[in-house]
Formats: structure tokens, sequence, C-alpha cells
């Protein structure tokens, strides 16, 4: 029995405790199918949880709490609910935050304004005592040395005491780019969420140019930026969320154009991903379940909420360092021994090595997030730790459904042999010109390596066979008991 016949679907509300709760009360309010909305969940709590602590992983080394995820959903599934419902106590204290920004901003201008007064006058003043130390030298007078030192030390002092800006604390971005986000984590927090609730527009404009910055903030490396025109800057230890809303037809379209460079360059290995699913014609009215709202995790969520703000305005690094007791140390080794297993030839794992990969480091991540929400004492548990592997492995399972695992020649020549054996019954002859064919196929394969791959691996399977004719004119015929 494999992990997906072990874990299949996704666990009951009841083993989420109180994180199960306010999913239970959100399927009942939005009526949304559940893995979205957990998925929403979660990205929300790894917003906060992220400035707070990082997890030791059993098989050594510690990793951050970051979350990302991608929604793949249609129009009026209510994805703008579901992030309101789960983000909504994180504006507020964003917006409580901002009005003691301003305070304090307000206060630093005064403050900085006189610095500056002051250091027009001590510039002046150094200037003068140079002046007349070189008009000393130049007329063989004696001149005090002390003098020039003692104002000397009074620029520098005063330098040193410039008042320092205050941080902006912003934790949630929306719609931003990928260099209006480097220069947020420089100057405001380097904890932060990027919420795309228009996902094309994410996608283009921060995934795509900053794919090796977001594959470094996710794991917690450094990232050096440096600018030609401006001043470069270092963001140390970054602690990132992502969670990107797109419909599925965008989504396509942007695979199609961008050849998947985030699949290739390991980024979607590193996220969550979902859908579509929809509940769209059975949102009935029937008698909710969950009819209470979810007291205990909202006063859960806020405490941890002022936490970090508190962590983010300080740009804290020093976050609780959270482990597994040795009954989940033991289940996290033997499901890692089991993953690797998978990635041999023949695993359910063979052709998406690099989600695998990556496969264990968010079971960690999601086990910690569980422990951290819901209140529990200690180390992390078995019970916590076998929660998050169920919910990993649903999303594993979404993984290797949106993203077809298999070689891209072996994909390119399905839809190739689909396409040729469609223009066949179309002209009612199983020959057709190969520069032909090579001209009008689906654009996806029109490019010629892939063309040529995919029309290899047909000849290989026996699918269809190439020969030229005495004209020298190349043709393609089509098998007449296919093997593709």
């Amino acid at each position: 029995m494999n992990i997906f016949d072990r874990y299949p679907g996704l666990p009951d509300l009841s083993d989420l405790d109180l994180l199960g709760t306010a999913i239970g009360y959100a399927l009942d309010q939005i009526k949304a199918p559940y893995p979205m909305i957990l998925l929403t969940g979660l990205s929300a709590i790894a917003t906060v949880n992220q400035a707070l602590c990082d997890v030791e992983r059993p098989t050594g080394g510690k990793t951050s709490l970051s979350f990302y995820g991608l929604l793949i959903a249609f129009s009026g599934e209510r994805k703008s609910s579901m992030i309101n419902f789960f983000y909504r106590l994180i504006r507020q204290a964003e917006i409580e935050a901002e009005k003691e920004y301003q305070e304090e901003h307000a206060l630093w201008k005064r403050k900085h304004q006189i610095w500056k007064m002051k250091r027009t006058v001590f510039t002046n003043l150094l200037r003068e005592t140079v002046q007349a130390e070189l008009a000393a030298e130049l007329s063989e007078t004696d001149y005090d040395d002390d003098q020039i030192r003692k104002v000397q030390e009074l620029v520098d002092a005063h330098l040193i005491s410039e008042p320092e800006k205050p941080k902006k604390t912003q934790l949630l971005h929306e719609d931003i780019t990928y260099p209006a986000l480097l220069q947020a984590a420089h100057e405001n927090s380097k904890y932060l969420c990027i919420l795309a609730d228009e996902g094309t527009r994410a996608l283009n404009g921060l995934v795509t140019p900053g794919l090796s910055t977001l594959n470094s903030a996710w794991n917690g490396v450094q990232l050096i930026t440096g600018r030609k025109t401006s001043e470069s800057f270092t963001v140390n230890d970054p602690r990132f969320s992502i969670l990107i809303s797109i419909q599925p037809g965008p989504f396509d379209d942007y695979r199609d154009r961008k050849s998947d460079q985030a699949k290739e360059s390991g980024f979607w290995a590193r996220a969550f991903v979902c859908g579509p699913y929809t509940t769209i014609g059975f949102r009935n009215d029937s008698l909710p379940i969950y009819s209470e709202p979810p007291v205990q995790f909202e006063k859960r969520l806020r405490k941890l909420v002022k936490k970090c703000v508190k962590s983010a305005r300080r740009d804290n690094s020093d976050r609780k360092l959270i482990r597994f007791d040795d009954a989940a140390k033991e289940l996290f080794n033997a499901f890692s021994g089991e993953i690797e297993l998978n990635m041999q030839p023949g695993g359910l794992y063979e052709n998406a090595k690099d989600h695998a990969s990556k496969l264990m480091e968010n079971i960690a991540r999601i086990a910690a997030n569980l422990h951290i929400i819901n209140k529990c004492d200690g180390d992390i548990s078995w019970k916590t730790l076998n929660t998050a592997i169920h919910i990993c492995v649903f999303f594993s399972r979404e993984y290797l459904n949106i993203f077809d695992s298999r070689p891209q020649h072996i994909i390119d020549a399905e839809l190739l042999y689909t396409w040729i054996m469609e223009q066949a019954q179309k002209f009612n002859s199983n020959v057709l010109p190969k520069r032909w064919v090579m001209q009008h196929c689906p654009s996806k394969v029109r490019k010629s390596k892939r063309f040529w791959r995919a029309l290899e691996h047909l000849e290989i399977t026996q699918s269809v066979r190439v020969f030229i004719d005495a004209k020298k004119t190349h043709y393609i015929e089509v098998a007449a008991c296919p093997r593709v």
C-alpha cells in the first residue's frame, strides 16, 4: 500500500484542533471547497508564525515556517472571502501598527530636522576652524591643534547621533512587483506575506523575474541586492510567505508562454498547490454544523499576531526553535525513508524528484505551524506530525495532478499523436506530410527541438512511421495499432 492509499483525502477537522474549528466555520459560512479553505488558513498562520519560530528537523538542520501556496480556482469560488476570513486579524493589527508608525514618523521628522540644523552649524564651525588652521600655516604662525580636534569630535559625535528612521510594519503586500518586494523587505520588514488575488500580475511581475530570490527566501538564505544607480543592500534571514490565486485558464496560458520556468527552477516544488475544485451550484442553505464563531482560534491568533508585529518592528531574528519528540522523530525518519525510495525508477516520485526532495521540509513546517496555532505544549507530537503528513500527502498528489510529472517529450508525444489522429480522420488518410505537420501542429510542440523529440518517441513506440517517397518528401504514417 503506497502513501497515497494510506493517507487518502484530507484529515478530519477534529484532527486540526483550533484550526479545525476555524476551517469548519469557514466551510459553513463561505461554502468554498475544503482544500482551498485549508490552504488559505495554513498560509495565514504561517505568515504570523514565521516571525516567531523555526523548526529543527529530526534529520538535522533547522528551517523556517514560511509557506508558499498556489490556489487555482474558477471565478466565483469566493477566494477573496477566504482570504478576508483568515487574514482579518492580521489586517487589523496592520492598521493599528500604521497609526503608531505615523506618530513615530512624525516625531522622527521633527527630531531629524533639528539634527540637520545642528549638523549645518557644526559643519560651518568645522569649516571655519579648518580655514583658520590653513591661514595660520600659510602665515607661518602658531595655531592650537586641540581646537580642530575638539571640533572634529563634536562633528563625529553629532553624525553618530542621527535619529534612526522608524521602520514601517507591513506584513501583507498585494500585487507587488519584484523590485518593490526587495525594497519593502529592506526598508520595512523581512517578515512578510504576498497576497496575489489577481495571480497573473504576480506571476509576470514577481515570480518570473524573481525566481532565484524567492527560492532563496524560502530557504532563509541571505538576499544580496546590487544596484547600479541606487544604494545596494542586504536582507538577512528573510521570511517570506506567498499565496497566489489564479483561474485555470490564465494559469495554463502563463505556463505555455513562459515554458513554466517556475517549475523548472523548483519554485512550484516548494509550494502547496491546489485546484481547481468547485462548490458552485451546490452551496445550499443547509443548517451549519459549526454555527459558533471560532472564538478560541481567534483569541490564539490575535495573541500570535501581536507578537509577530512586535518582532517585525524590532527586526528581531531571535526566534524560538521547536523540536520533535522521540515518537515523532521515528515517524519523521521512517516517512523520509519512504519518500526517498519513491524517487527510485518506478516510484511515485520518479519524475518529480524536485518536489519530493522538498516534501519532508514542508511536512516539518506544517507540523510546527499546527503545533503553535493549536497551543500545544512541549515538542511536536506524533499526532501533530501525522496530521501534517496527511495534509502534505494530499497536496503532493495535487502537485502531481497539476504538474504532470512525466518527461516533457512523452507529454508532447501524446499531444502530437492526438492531433495527428484528428487530422488523419479529417482528411481520411493515415499519411500526412511531415513539414505540414510541423507547421500546423499545436503550438506547444511546434518548437523544433520539442517536435523532434516527440516524433522520435512516437517512432520508438511504433505509433507512427516516418518515411521518404521517391520525390524525397518526408511523410508521417499513423500505425494501425499504436502503442503510445
